[in-house]
């Protein structure tokens, strides 16, 4: 398998997420169920810089990214 960095990807931001990237909604698009749909390297551009190890906030729920539509089953 392999992943383009212009695919997207789906993702549940927590609240720490979002206080990152207020007023700039126009980066995702908001779907159904909490989930956002994102370009890959928006997402890395974004939220990379927040990402460390031993970061005690999490950017995403369960720390999770799917590489498929997770509202299509």
């Amino acid at each position: 398998m392999s992943l383009n960095l212009n695919d997207s990807v789906w993702v549940r931001l927590t609240p720490q997420a979002k206080n990152l990237i207020v007023n700039r909604e126009y980066l995702y698009a908001q779907e159904s169920d909490g989930w956002s749909k994102w370009q890959l390297w928006v997402l890395m551009n974004e939220f990379g810089p927040h990402m460390v190890m031993g970061f005690n906030n999490q950017l995403f729920e369960n720390n999770e990214i799917s590489l498929v539509n997770p509202l299509n089953g």
